[in-house]
This record gives structure tokens, C-alpha cells and sequence, in this order.
């Protein structure tokens, strides 16, 4: 055998042994012989320090030569037990316990540490009853804490009514739900951690009188973490206000924090965090913004996010009143959530599967609509009289006939004599007045001409020729 090398230990069955079953026996025998007083233990085939002498020279597969050269040793000093003296046999069976568990941990890595668990409030349990005054088509001036001022804002989003508000859906979420533990964050990405308090400072900056700084020392079982809160303003520089903020983080708390994690030469940290204090590890977090799916909304000057979703939690509440206009059973059928518990889903969801079912349902009211208003368009079209030849714009429409056709398509004038010579420089037929009629092809046989007919954005054709642009059903 080459020096350093370790050899394989086989089992009964000629398959090598592995870590664990190599080591319990040795363990179990350590910890027997430390019980039964060092005193070299009879076994039925051998004394304890012949077996351990011969087990150590015998490592698992996978180990590195240098702990071959350390198991060698300590097989070599389990020669001479028997003439040790009660410490030093007390002193080798302590050590040699201790270089087996580091053997242990270095061969067996420890498994991957499952994400922190974070009980949430459901979103509808926290939620006050929707209020019945509050209807489709009631102004927003006049929902309860929403007031003239903040109607105002919300007019300059082209959001009047409670239906508009509702409707009005997030642009983007912050994922706060994805909870992982501190050696798991990954920069650019937002997540969710639940750690304990280690220390916490809170000072002024020595560079800026009007920036207060909250540090605080997290820590859980992967690693550690320093989270950095800054508030900006005179107001927030007193030392009694820093002393009772940082009394609210004291050592040893629970906290959860949320948001956006980014890369500092000292390693991931939070930017802006949302933080609270639980309870106890296993007490429901009362934010509604940690640990959840955080609707992201477009805003405009005065209107920040907070005050937006605030506004829009109670008419949400009040829309699952409202009625939904699919029947029961065709959303049954189709495996589709009532409108009601859709908006509240999409504003205030609880899961990535509840948001993903309630936009599969609006997303079939928008083709639904769709689909509704073209059949409302194409009745309109076959249920109305076929208009006469003649000219497709009148002068009653108030374009002349040299303005609603080019030069070149114009039709000839007739001005006597054989009406085909009057039409041989032309593409159009003799009923061409407006484009429309019937030519003759090289082949001796006519077909019908081309109709220049414009068609307007107001209506099919025209804002004189058709029916105008068909109603659309409305489906709060």
C-alpha cells in the first residue's frame, strides 16, 4: 500500500462501508469506554484499544491523506493504552472523539438550511367590510378617505370614477414573498429574511447634521448580515428620537426585513428595508407589505405608492359587491375566480397562484369584450342595406370629387360620341363616378373595377356611410 493512501473497508458484503456505518461503531465504543471509567474494556473478540487501533486504520473512502496521516497516528498511540495512565487514556479518547466529529462534518457536509418560515395575515382577513354606498360610477371625490385633494391627483391618471380605480391594475410586483436565508441573497434581486438581533446603533452623520443612520447586526444560522435605515431630516437627528429607534431593535429580537438586496464591497446588503420586530419566531408578521407581493403602480407628482394603495384597499373591498356577469356556471366550467375575488387578487395578492388566477380572469373578460364588440360590428354590417352605386363621397359630405380621388384615378368626362372612347384612357368603367364599376380586360371579358371606398376611424365606412362605431358591452 502506498503511504498516505486510504484504504477502502469493506462490509460483509464486499461493498465499502460508508461514512456513517464506519463511524457509529467507533463512536458508540469511545463513548462507552469514557461511561465505564477508561478502564480498556474486554470485548468478546478483543480489548477496546485493539479494535479502535484497527478500525482507525481502516478510514472511509473519501478521505484526504493528510486525516489518513492523523487516523495512522492516533492508531498508533491506541497501541499503547493499555500502559497509559488514567488522564492520558482520558486525554486520547477526548481527542480522538473530537477528530472523528470534524472528520465526520468535512465528509458529510451538512444539508442545505430550508428558507425562514414568516406566517402572514390573509389579506382578506385584515380587511374591513367593503362599503355598499360605494358603487360602479361613484366619484372618487366622494369615497370615504379619499377626499377633494387626493381626487384630484387621481384625475390626472384619467381615474374618475370607482370603476376606473379598480381598473386601474399594478404595472409590476416586488416579489418580498421569496424568503431565503442571510447566505442565500443574491444582489438585484428582492427577498425576505428572518434573522435576530445582534447589535444596534443608531447615530447622526458626522458628514450631514440632517442624516440619521440605524445600524443593526443580523444573524441566523447561515451567517450575518449588517442592515443599514437612513431617515433624512432635521427632525429625525434628536438623540431622544435615534435612542427610542434603536430601542426597538434591542438584542436578541426577531425581525423580519424586506427589500431590495445590492452588492457593497462588504458584501450583499438591503437597500431601503422594510423591518418589524415579531413577537416571537413563530408570531404572524402585521406589515402588509412583508413577506407579501408588493403591487408597484404608475404614480404621478403628489401621489407616492403608499397613499395610492391605501386608496384603493377600500373600493377593492367594495367591489366584491358589485356582481359579476359571468354566470356560475360557465366560471365553473372554465375554472375561473368570481370578478370580485379577481380585483381583490390583483391588487392585494396573497400568492404567485392566486395572482396568476386572477389575471387568467380578467385576461378572459378583456377577449371576452373583444370578441363581443366585433360580433356587435360585423351585425351592424350585414344587417344594413347594401348602398347603390354612385359616387363613394357625396358633395353632401363636403369633399369634392377632385379631392377624394388622385388625379390619376379619376374617370374620364364624357363629352360625346362613342362612350368607350371616352373610357379607353381609363381604368375605371363607365359607372366610375366614384371609382366603383366595371372594366373590360384584354381577354374580351368585363370584371368588376375596384372601389376606392375610404374607411374612417369613426365608423365602417365613413362618418356618412355606415352605422358608426358600435357600443362595446361594459362589464365592470
Amino acid at each position: 500500500m502506498v503511504s498516505g493512501q486510504c484504504p477502502i473497508p469493506d462490509s460483509p458484503g464486499g461493498n465499502p462501508l460508508t461514512v456513517e456505518a464506519w463511524l457509529r461503531p467507533l463512536q458508540q465504543g469511545l463513548l462507552l469506554e469514557a461511561e465505564r471509567g477508561f478502564g480498556n474494556l474486554q470485548g468478546r473478540r478483543e480489548p477496546f484499544h485493539a479494535f479502535v487501533a484497527r478500525e482507525l486504520r481502516q478510514p472511509p473512502q473519501g478521505c484526504s491523506p493528510p486525516q489518513a496521516q492523523l487516523l495512522s497516528q492516533l492508531a498508533e498511540q491506541f497501541d499503547g493504552y493499555a500502559s497509559l495512565a488514567l488522564a492520558q487514556r482520558q486525554h486520547l479518547v477526548r481527542r480522538t472523539r473530537q477528530q472523528l466529529h470534524e472528520l465526520q462534518r468535512s465528509l458529510q457536509p451538512p444539508a442545505p438550511v430550508a428558507p425562514p418560515r414568516l406566517k402572514l395575515v390573509p389579506t382578506a382577513a385584515g380587511q374591513p367590510p367593503g362599503d355598499r354606498s360605494i358603487r360602479p360610477d361613484t366619484p372618487l371625490a366622494e369615497v370615504r378617505g379619499v377626499g377633494p385633494k387626493s381626487a384630484a391627483k387621481l384625475a390626472a391618471l384619467d381615474l374618475w370614477l370607482a370603476r376606473d380605480l379598480v381598473r386601474y391594475y399594478p404595472r409590476d410586483y416586488l416579489d418580498y414573498a421569496n424568503l431565503v436565508r442571510i447566505a442565500a441573497l443574491e444582489p438585484g434581486r428582492t427577498a425576505t429574511i428572518v434573522a435576530t438581533v445582534r447589535r444596534s446603533h443608531s447615530f447622526t452623520s458626522p458628514r450631514n447634521s440632517n442624516l440619521s443612520i440605524l445600524e443593526l447586526q443580523l444573524v441566523d444560522v447561515t451567517g450575518r448580515l449588517k442592515v443599514s435605515k437612513f431617515f433624512a431630516g432635521k427632525r429625525f437627528s434628536s438623540p431622544g428620537w435615534l435612542k427610542l429607534q434603536q430601542r426597538q431593535y434591542p438584542p436578541g429580537a426577531t425581525v423580519a426585513v424586506s427589500g431590495l438586496v445590492k452588492d457593497t464591497p462588504y458584501g450583499p446588503a438591503f437597500q431601503d428595508p422594510l423591518m418589524e420586530v415579531l413577537a416571537s419566531p413563530s408570531a404572524p408578521v402585521r406589515s402588509e407589505q412583508i413577506g407579501r407581493l408588493l403591487p408597484v403602480y404608475g404614480l404621478t407628482e403628489g401621489l407616492t405608492a403608499d397613499r395610492l394603495r391605501s386608496l384603493i384597499r377600500p373600493v377593492v373591498a367594495a367591489a366584491s359587491a358589485w356582481g359579476d356577469p359571468l354566470p356560475v356556471a360557465v366560471r365553473e366550467q372554465l375554472h375561473l375566480l368570481p370578478l370580485g375575488e379577481a380585483l381583490q387578487q390583483i391588487h392585494l395578492p396573497d400568492q404567485q397562484s392566486s395572482l396568476s388566477a386572477a389575471r387568467r380572469r380578467l385576461v378572459f373578460d378583456e377577449f371576452l369584450l373583444l370578441q363581443l364588440g366585433l360580433l356587435q360590428r360585423r351585425h351592424a354590417l350585414t344587417s344594413r342595406p347594401a348602398a347603390a352605386d354612385g359616387p363613394c363621397w357625396s358633395a353632401a359630405a363636403g369633399l369634392p370629387r377632385s379631392v377624394a380621388l388622385p388625379p390619376h384615378r379619376r374617370p374620364a368626362a364624357r363629352v360625346g360620341g362613342d362612350p368607350r372612347r371616352a373610357t379607353a384612357g381609363s381604368s375605371h368603367g363607365p359607372s366610375g363616378a366614384g371609382g366603383c364599376g366595371q372594366r373590360q380586360d384584354r381577354g374580351g371579358h368585363r370584371r368588376l373595377a375596384h372601389c376606392h371606398r375610404s374607411r374612417l376611424p369613426g365608423g365602417l365606412d365613413g362618418p356618412h356611410g355606415g352605422a358608426g362605431r358600435a357600443a362595446l358591452p361594459q362589464v365592470v
